[in-house]
């Protein structure tokens, strides 16, 4: 029994060329619903896996990822999506199809890129050197108070960069899809961001960072990398429900996920009726939203535990739902924030 990681998802009719450009013999593909599932075995070694090891890895990973969506759309996987073995990969893949579908349609064509824009030191200086915190700093300088002067020249670079870091998203903006924010890092960087575009965006960015080069006369130090899948604002999570939720929504519906879509469908609209204002009065609202809660959260561990059987796996396996992380999210980083002004 092979351990597998997913990568991602792509359409069951371009399974065949990402899986090649993938360039892994050991890649395996799921089939199910129309959708393809592209996964590796998963890397050995745990929590002992060395910071090099894993640190390469993830960049042979990237790489392959990268390759498999200049060929195919994808829907990325976020790092993490182990499985127990193909047969789990299978149940997954066919049992959240709809929603791995939806996301693919959405974001599988799209490719992000991300922005690093700085200034060195000296440009930024010379760049001052025509506001008034610049006399400031000198006349601090010359009352023989360096400590004061380089408050000054720091608040007005850090002021500086604040109001390029605006003007440059929202001149971004025409050109992205979307935009994210990452940290800046170190106090040169004027931008990092990630832009989501479709695919041949890259043209539009590179003209809008030309133009922000052009105004400090080729003095900006700026990067782009990309195109890549759009693993930044959406990629594919596992949720694996609790036992304790499972049972709670199992004892509001009076009913058991193990008896089918069916039978937790037959119980909700028995349920409802419960619900219903003449019967349960101002708790009506309230009652309504548990008793759905339950539904779904049933239903699809319903469907996941059948999708996990007809793919060959144990009824008792643990079932596995898809979750579409998408930018903004709880699920991200607090640093990565939307940029007001993005299409």
């Amino acid at each position: 029994m092979t351990a597998l990681t997913l990568l991602a998802v792509t359409a069951e009719t371009d399974a065949v060329a990402a899986s090649a450009a993938l360039e892994r013999s050991d890649a395996h593909i799921a089939v199910a619903r129309g959708l393809a599932a592209l996964a590796l075995p998963t890397a050995k070694g745990g929590f002992w896996r060395t910071r090099k090891a894993i640190g390469k890895a993830l960049v042979e990973t990237q790489a392959a990822l990268e390759a498999a969506h200049a060929v195919a759309p994808l829907l990325p996987a976020a790092p993490g999506a182990d499985l127990a073995d193909f047969g789990a990969l299978q149940g997954f893949l066919a049992a959240n199809a709809s929603m791995l579908s939806e996301g693919l349609s959405e974001y599988g064509d799209l490719e992000q890129h991300q922005l690093l824009i700085k200034a060195p030191v000296k440009a930024m200086l010379q760049r001052l050197s025509r506001y008034p915190a610049w006399g400031a700093a000198r006349a601090a300088a010359s009352d023989g108070d360096r400590a004061g002067a380089g408050r000054i020249l720091q608040e007005a670079s850090e002021a500086e960069r604040a109001r390029l870091a605006a003007r440059y998203a929202l001149d971004l903006a025409p050109a992205a899809v979307d935009l994210a924010r990452l940290p800046e890092g170190d106090d040169e960087t004027i931008l990092n961001v990630v832009a989501l575009t479709g695919r041949g965006g890259d043209a539009a960015l590179e003209a809008a960072l030309e133009g922000f080069d052009a105004e400090w006369e080729g003095a900006l130090a700026i990067r782009m990398i990309g195109p890549a899948p759009a693993s930044s604002f959406a990629s594919i999570a596992f949720d694996r429900p609790d036992p304790a939720a499972v049972s709670a929504a199992e004892q509001t519906l009076g009913v058991r996920a193990s008896e089918g879509v069916d039978a937790v469908r037959a119980a909700y609209r028995a349920a409802v009726k419960r619900a219903h204002p003449d019967v349960a009065g101002a708790a009506s609202a309230a009652l309504t939203r548990t008793l759905g809660e339950a539904q779904t959260l049933l239903r699809r561990v319903a469907e996941a535990r059948q999708a996990l059987v007809s793919a060959g796996a144990s009824a008792d396996a643990p079932p596995i739902l898809a979750v579409l992380r998408r930018e903004g999210d709880a699920a991200k980083s607090d640093a990565d924030q939307p940029i007001a002004g993005a299409a």
